[in-house]
């Protein structure tokens, strides 16, 4: 049995190659010309969707399935191509499948028959009062399923009205629904639902169920259609007509052929229903001519590839010749208009508007005002859809204004009545509200909070809008009603991750931080390639000092969305920046801004970081952060902090501006108030603590406020102020990590050691896991001379975090001063890696090359050189390093492998002072070698660089070349430049074992 898919298929191939089909254009919406007719007849609305909008969606041959019932229909002559609407992918959109029924509605005559198919995917939503909700999903329906409130759907209850007014017309309406596929953003139990509600309606039609209630619709790629669809064509071809043989198919026959094949090819896992009040009512006259090639098909074992040429086509408008050449030039106008992109849309708005379409009748111009309304709403349903998705990347806030106007010109289009009236009277002020919140716009909140109650009272049940409610609560720090708000969207569809998300943001903002990781991971194990949940849950472990994990979250979340990036670039850039990796913040910075050049946030923290650097760039990327998004508050507050730390007057009063038009933009932002604090601070003292207060006394539940009038009290010397100050901050989130540290300085200011390292163990429960903290732990120990402790604590840091550059500097100097030259060379590399820029090579290099110098000349040379060496091998080469390493060669007897190591210097980039040096031992080396004349060139060289140039070594030279005379002349000239030139001490450090005999030598000789 299961082989007779296959063995019909050239029958169908056939039947549907010989079918002429008429494609309308793609994309835009057009008017079809509908005309009257005699009743009796069949009619026909046959949607199918297997591309979505949102490919989440997506199903195989759903829009096959109805393309192979409208070739039934017609080749089989039960429907004419005139009384058929076939809307397939992305001409099934929710307001047309809504408007094509309310045209069948309208069009249909008293005795006619009506089909209404539909192919795709269907949803049942059970609302708060245990109401259960059906939906039939178009093309642009949202994969998040909140559809109350939204488009792109066709409620249940809204085609049971269809039907009833067609009942009323005593037509007889054949429903057809395969609606239960399984897809990954309909949940099992909603789509499986489907049948259960759809037989509990409908009941004044003939209802055709692909399945039973708790089962799925099936679909087979070797046949390229769906198990249902493809066996009730066959069966309404003759197939079914068993019993009596009589050239009609009754219900019953037709139920029973329908439901024994599907559950043969399907295995048992799909049930068909077929429902009707007279189960031996004839639904179809048997065509004897198919049914015999029906059975010589079977006969002939044929199995082709089925239906493998087919592509859908939708239908066309009526015949031309039907209309008036004045309704031919209207439709062909207002087409081309529809067609034109959105100009066109605008100019058939406004002949619309001002009633300048002329000789058609009242009916065509509601197809041409439905038409209209089908392309205004196609942005703003866009618009909507992304929102629900819940992603980093947000539409702009001009293209969410755009999109509000839209809907309000269709609005403007629509009658009161109309279903999708209410829907884009919701959207016009929801965009416009979630414009204000894309802005960041605090002066716009309250009307936003205004819009999105209006949305709320056009439709209760939007989780969609409670969700926005939520969100302004939150920007307005009334995180309790935000809280009230998130939560009731999540009861209302607890499928919906981006209510969920909000709450674990919400609950972060507060420093609820376990109870926001445990939201955060639930949101993931619901929907594992939601990006934004893993960015959400690496946030809180960035705050929570978990660099590691963050990285690694940060960068699951942009494999889980490869398009949408540029926040967590940005915020792996911050992750750097808190490592110390100046570098790769910079690099990550970056890329952010070249993956999203909207999102302000980026050039910010570039022009920050630029700005700790003495980069002269660090202004134009804080300027270019607000130009981007002028009404973000915290990116006014980053420019304002710039200019506050110039000189000039003019940039201190540019950023006592920008910091008032931050606080009037965003009153919780507490570092606006701080910075205005410390901008006034060196001229008015009083007016700058005013200011702090101020941010406390706005933000008496912010940490950071009472943590900025600390540090305002420290710099004052108010010593119990600050630590009250500091101590509230941890009071009110005991995740405010400068809080310790401040803490523990002023402790040790005061005398207080043990509460000093009190405070920082007490913040090890909190950041248990923060290389920062067990770093600064190591730093107080070392300050109070506990080396071990100290070392104990770089090392745990560094077990929490291998890449953190803070822990490998500490010990790296720690190693240094405490003689462990080769340790200390190797963890430098690691803090360098790290962290090229705070842990630059000058800077360690300054320190260890001093080091070397000092062992060489206590007799330690041997020591430096195998220091030397190995950070010649560990880290890039200097010509200081070459020198000091050649000074320790020549200081230790090795004259041979000194000259070796002078070698490597580039003399011409040597600064003067430090060529005369360079000529100097090059001299001395060759005098060491025995090799007097290439010394005598050297030290002659030396000369050259320097104003009271050493003679001794010429001194040396006119001895051993039986010169006395000059001799004497040059070792007195030598006295008279440094008097203790000859004392044993300087002889000793200064010069080789070798160098010495011959001075020594030289000073005897010239007594005798």
């Amino acid at each position: 049995m299961k082989h007779l898919f296959s063995l019909l298929s050239p029958l169908l191939l056939c039947l549907l190659a010989s079918l002429p089909l008429m494609a309308q254009q793609k994309g835009a919406s057009q008017v079809a010309a509908a005309t009257p007719h005699a009743s009796g007849q069949t009619h026909a609305l046959i949607i199918g969707v297997s591309n979505y909008a949102d490919s989440k969606l997506d199903l195989r041959f759903a829009d096959k399935d109805a393309l192979l019932f409208y070739n039934f229909l017609v080749k089989s002559g039960t429907a004419t191509t005139d009384n058929i609407r076939l809307l397939l992918n992305e001409e099934a959109t929710g307001i047309r499948i809504n408007a094509a029924l309310n045209q069948l509605a309208t069009h249909v005559q008293e005795g006619d028959i009506v089909y209404i198919y539909f192919s795709g995917h269907g949803d049942v939503q059970t609302e708060i009062d245990d109401t259960s909700v059906g939906y039939l999903l178009g093309h642009d329906s949202n994969a998040e399923r909140v559809y109350a409130g939204t488009g792109g759907t066709l409620e249940f209850e809204r085609l049971q009205r269809y039907i009833n007014v067609l009942g009323k017309k005593k037509a007889t309406v054949n429903l057809v629904l395969d609606a239960c596929h399984s897809g990954a953003a309909v949940t099992e139990t909603g789509s499986a639902n489907m049948s259960q509600l759809a037989l509990a309606g409908f009941s004044n039609s003939i209802r055709f169920l692909s399945c039973r209630p708790t089962e799925k619709s099936y679909e087979d790629k070797s046949i390229g259609q769906g198990f249902f669809t493809y066996n009730l064509v066959r069966g309404l071809m003759g197939m079914a007509d068993v019993s009596p043989k009589d050239n009609r198919v009754n219900i019953e026959e037709l139920n029973g052929f329908v439901k024994s094949e599907v559950r043969s090819a399907s295995q048992g896992k799909q049930t068909p229903r077929i429902e009707a009040v007279d189960e031996y009512l004839v639904i179809q006259e048997v065509r004897p001519d198919f049914l015999e090639q029906v059975l010589a098909a079977t006969k002939a074992q044929q199995i082709p590839n089925y239906l493998a040429a087919r592509s859908a086509a939708s239908q066309s408008a009526d015949p031309a010749e039907q209309l008036s050449p004045g309704e031919q030039e209207q439709i062909a106008r207002f087409n081309a208009l529809l067609s034109s992109g959105r100009e066109g849309v605008q100019q058939a708005y406004t002949l619309l508007q001002q009633n300048k379409i002329r000789g058609v009748s009242p009916q065509r111009l509601s197809s041409f005002r439905y038409a209209l309304v089908s392309e205004l709403g196609r942005q703003p349903q866009e618009a909507v859809n992304t929102i629900l998705k819940g992603s980093n990347l947000q539409p702009s806030a001009a293209y969410l204004l755009e999109s509000s106007r839209l809907a309000r010109q269709a609005v403007s289009l629509l009658d009161s009545s109309d279903f999708h009236f209410r829907i884009y009277s919701i959207y016009d002020k929801y965009l416009e509200a979630y414009a204000h919140i894309r802005n960041r716009n605090y002066r716009k909140y309250n009307q936003a909070e205004q819009l999105l109650q209006e949305a709320l009272a056009l439709e209760p049940h939007s989780a969609f809008v409670l969700h926005g409610l939520g969100l302004v609560a939150t920007y307005k720090n009334d995180h309790p009603l935000a809280e009230r708000y998130f939560k009731k969207a999540i009861e209302m569809i607890p499928t919906w991750t981006y209510p969920r998300s909000s709450l674990g943001s919400s609950l972060r903002d507060q420093g609820r931080y376990r109870e926001a990781l445990a939201v955060f991971e639930e949101v993931i194990q619901m929907a594992p390639t939601f990006a934004a949940a893993y960015n959400n849950l690496a946030t809180v472990y960035q705050e929570m000092g978990r660099y590691n994990e963050a990285e690694q979250l940060y960068r699951r979340a942009m494999q889980a969305d490869t398009a949408d990036v540029a926040l967590e670039l940005n915020n792996l850039g911050l992750l750097y920046r808190d490592r110390g990796n100046l570098k790769d913040a910079e690099t990550h910075y970056l890329a952010s801004i070249a993956r999203d050049e909207a999102y302000g946030k980026s050039y910010a923290n570039l022009g920050y970081l630029y700005a700790r650097l003495e980069d002269r760039r660090a202004e134009a990327y804080l300027k270019l952060a607000v130009e981007k998004e002028p009404f973000y508050a915290e990116l006014l507050t980053d420019l304002a902090g710039y200019y506050s730390t110039s000189t000039s007057s003019a940039d201190r009063q540019r950023a006592d501006a920008l910091y008032q038009e931050a606080v009037l933009n965003n009153p919780f932002e507490t570092r606006a108030y701080a910075g205005r604090g410390w901008n006034a601070a060196t001229e008015n003292p009083s007016l700058a603590e005013r200011y702090f207060l101020e941010g406390v006394q706005r933000n008496p539940e912010k940490p950071s406020a009472h943590y900025y009038l600390g540090e305002w009290y420290e710099q004052q010397e108010k010593w119990e102020l600050a630590e009250s100050s500091y101590k509230k901050a941890l009071s009110l989130n005991p995740y405010t990590y400068p809080a310790y540290t401040r803490l523990s300085s002023l402790y040790l200011l005061s005398g207080r050691t043990p509460l000093a390292e009190k405070i920082l163990l007490d913040a090890v429960p909190y950041f248990e896991l923060s290389p920062v903290l067990f770093n600064d732990i190591g730093n107080f120990y070392y300050a109070q001379g506990q080396a071990d402790k100290a070392l104990q604590y770089y090392q745990r840091s560094l077990q929490t975090d291998a890449d953190y550059a803070k822990a490998w500097g500490s010990l790296a100097y720690t190693a240094l001063e405490g003689g462990a030259y080769r340790d200390a060379v190797d963890q430098f590399r690691k803090a360098n890696q790290n962290d090229p820029i705070k842990f630059a090579l000058d800077d360690f290099r300054s320190l260890f090359v001093p080091q070397m110098e000092a062992l060489s000349s206590s007799g330690r040379a041997a020591e430096a050189r195998a220091a030397l060496t190995h950070y010649l091998a560990a880290l890039p080469a200097h010509a200081e390093l070459h020198y000091a390493l050649a000074r320790a060669g020549y200081l230790s007897g090795e004259p041979a492998a000194a000259l070796a190591s002078l070698q490597h210097i580039e003399v011409s980039g040597l600064r003067v002072q430090e060529k005369y040096r360079y000529w100097q031992q090059l001299g001395w080396l060759y005098l060491d070698l025995g090799q007097h004349t290439k010394a005598r060139e050297a030290f002659t060289q030396s000369q050259a660089f320097y104003a009271t140039p050493d003679p001794l070594g010429l001194a040396v030279l006119a001895y051993l070349g039986k010169d006395k005379a000059a001799a004497k002349t040059l070792l007195s000239k030598a006295l008279q430049y440094d008097a203790s030139a000859l004392a044993a001490d300087k002889l000793g450090t200064r010069y080789s074992h070798t160098s010495r005999d011959l001075i020594t030598r030289m000073i005897s000789g010239l007594e005798r």
